[in-house]
């Protein structure tokens, strides 16, 4: 399920890339600036792509990456919401977000990752 849902957020980053990823540009537009606030979705759409290629072939590094962009999705989010506002596009996006880093980050995920990955 972990691997579908990076494939799903990463999809739908690309798709929606210049309207729907304010939340994911707030963080480095201010710690940054405007040109890093650009490369952060798509890197983000990059890395949760490649994390779930990486689990779907049985390599640490994708799980790692899945855990780093899925974790950078949600302190998004809750960054957004502290800062700006709570709506219900937010919700749902934490939603989606917080599921996959919780698949990720599951006791048998790591399980799995143990026994099978190389």
């Amino acid at each position: 399920m972990g691997v579908f849902l990076s494939y799903f957020r990463g999809v739908f980053i690309v798709l929606f890339l210049g309207s729907n990823t304010w939340i994911y540009k707030v963080i480095p537009l201010d710690l940054l600036g405007g040109t890093a606030a650009r490369l952060v979705p798509v890197l983000l759409a990059g890395s949760l792509i490649a994390g779930g290629l990486g689990i779907a072939s049985e390599h640490k590094w994708g799980l790692i990456v899945g855990r780093i962009a899925a974790s950078y999705a949600v302190i998004s989010c809750i960054y957004w919401m502290i800062r700006i506002e709570f709506g219900f596009s937010v919700a749902v996006r934490m939603m989606f977000d917080s599921a996959l880093l919780v698949l990720l980050l599951h006791q048998q995920s790591r399980e799995y990752a143990r026994i099978w990955f190389k």
